[in-house]
């Protein structure tokens, strides 16, 4: 099992037991955005459709850094994965998929910078 990396949940801030919160069901590790993990979010992209794309729009349309400021410091568990999300408006418009990714990248890279 993987070493806990607090004792509060950074979903909703209960206190942790083991390696999901027994309130929201987040787990304990949430990994660094990285290369390795983008490339394992595409490889899960392609094979999984993840519950939350609804909530997600929502979140980033009325509080887009809010959302992906949370998501960064490991609040996950209710928002689509960052890579399928993409994939997927990307494919409902494919002539606005450049600029979708350009603009979820210069987000990404602004908030780590701070």
């Amino acid at each position: 099992m993987g070493k806990q990396d607090s004792s509060i949940c950074k979903n909703c801030n209960s206190t942790i037991k083991g390696n999901y919160c027994q309130n929201c069901g987040q787990a304990t590790k949430t990994d660094r955005i990285n290369f390795h993990y983008l490339v394992h979010e595409i490889q899960h992209s392609i094979f999984h459709v993840d519950k939350g794309i609804l909530f997600t729009i929502k979140e980033l349309l009325l509080r887009p850094s809010i959302t992906i400021k949370g998501y960064l410091e490991g609040k996950r568990v209710n928002l689509f994965k960052p890579f399928g999300f993409v994939v997927n408006q990307s494919s409902l418009n494919p002539k606005h998929a450049t600029g979708i990714l350009h603009s979820f990248l210069i987000c990404l890279f602004v908030l780590q910078i701070q």
